[in-house]
């Protein structure tokens, strides 16, 4: 993410790039770039590329305090054992034009201006009409409140978030900058209303909002000198977030949103960013401070509890977590340019590979329907469509393809967020 203001471009580059400020590492044909670059459209990418892969990912990480070189080659030499250690997997190809009808999508899902859940429709508010206009804002995230439906949309003027309720009754605090929303399992919201109070005027904080419903008063907390970047993970009121202190360090903070009054804490001081969490299940996955030299495009599998590392790898990008916690989607470390084009499902707990897609387009955000059932928004040769591929290797759709927006992986099919 950025801060308000920031040139969006520089958003999409850093959020595909494992850590900005290194050189990128880029499969693309330089022709291909050239057009990737040139395309006026490509602001429409947000919603796939800020929030899908990798909004945490997207965090650059400062220069590092610990210089552990030697540490760094003995890591990367267990990394290499482990990532060869499980059995060969043979990529599965996801070819949109050879896949098979399935069932709908059993998670969240956003088809035009509408969102599917639970197989009930409702109108996204703010929905641009056009989803063409590329001046208007792009509909990146939705989520179902007890009383209507709250939407997140990409402003291309000023290359930030923004919050629409739908309703002009709605009690929660206006703002032209938010975060991503994250959902917990009773289905309360959680999000951050950048340089805004609880009463919603002007104020040098962020405050992280959670509740249930678009119109009575929500759970919040103020972050003072913690400038929120990214809402990771929500589970029993409790959130985890990337942040960015004073001095331009980067942290990752916690807090309880049921206590009163609610505490924010920087538990890990030696993580400083997180690309996916699950506080549930005791898990996270993010960047350490000691991931310098040749592990500054690595990831760590770490424990909720005390920060401490399961395994790591160079190789994928983990992303999201199977609700059970057994799973993780990822996407390939050397991700650059308009999305990925190789993902992968690991196991949670070796880092392991489960099963390999590729595909000839590019793949957008992805979620879980169970441990072993993947969703995941494909773009392919001007279709897009929402897919199922199932850990036994097998791939179905999950919607009809329709014509896809030029250089968008959000319109007209985009997964939200979900427990």
């Amino acid at each position: 993410m950025t801060e308000p203001g920031d040139d969006f471009d520089s958003m999409l580059r850093s959020s595909l790039r494992q850590q900005a400020g290194h050189a990128p590492q880029l499969d693309l044909t330089s022709a291909a770039l050239k057009r990737a670059r040139g395309m006026r459209t490509r602001r429409r990418a947000v919603g796939a590329v800020a929030f899908v892969a990798a909004a945490a990912v997207a965090v650059p990480v400062g220069s590092s305090i610990l210089q552990r070189e030697v540490e760094d080659s003995h890591i990367a030499d267990a990394e290499t054992s482990l990532e060869s250690a499980g059995p060969a997997q043979e990529p599965v190809d996801v070819s949109l034009a050879r896949l098979p009808r399935g069932d709908d999508p059993q998670v969240p899902y956003i088809a035009g201006d509408q969102l599917i859940h639970e197989g009930s429709a409702s109108t996204v508010p703010g929905a641009p009409a056009d989803p063409q206009d590329f001046d208007a804002p792009a509909l990146v995230d939705a989520a179902v409140f007890t009383d209507g439906t709250g939407a997140w949309l990409h402003d291309p003027q000023r290359g930030s978030l923004t919050f629409d309720p739908g309703t002009t009754s709605s009690s929660l605090p206006s703002s032209g900058n938010v975060s991503n929303p994250a959902v917990d399992t009773d289905g309360s919201v959680a999000w951050a209303a950048k340089g805004v109070d609880i009463d919603g005027q002007p104020a040098d904080t962020a405050t992280v909002l959670y509740t249930d419903t678009l119109s009575g008063q929500p759970a919040y907390a103020y972050t003072d000198q913690l400038a929120v970047r990214q809402l990771t993970a929500v589970h029993d009121a409790v959130a985890v977030f990337n942040a960015v202190t004073t001095d331009g360090t980067r942290v990752v903070g916690r807090v309880d949103l049921a206590s009163s009054p609610a505490t924010v804490e920087q538990p890990w001081p030696h993580i400083v960013s997180l690309t996916a969490a699950s506080p549930a299940n005791g898990l996270m996955v993010g960047r350490t401070e000691d991931m310098t030299g040749s592990q500054r495009n690595c990831q760590a599998m770490l424990s909720y509890d005390d920060g401490s590392e399961l395994w790591r790898t160079c190789e994928w990008i983990p992303q999201e977590f199977s609700l059970d916690g057994s799973r993780v989607f990822a996407i390939a470390a050397d991700t650059e340019g308009f999305g990925p084009r190789k993902v992968a499902v690991l196991d949670a707990g070796t880092g392991e590979t489960v099963q390999q897609l590729t595909t000839a387009g590019t793949f957008g955000r992805a979620t879980f329907e169970d441990a072993d059932t993947v969703d995941i928004v494909t773009v392919e040769d001007g279709s897009s469509a929402i897919v199922r591929c199932r850990s036994a290797g097998s791939c179905e759709l999950a919607t009809d393809p329709l014509p896809a927006v030029p250089d968008s992986l959000s319109s007209p099919y985009q997964l939200t967020a979900n427990p």
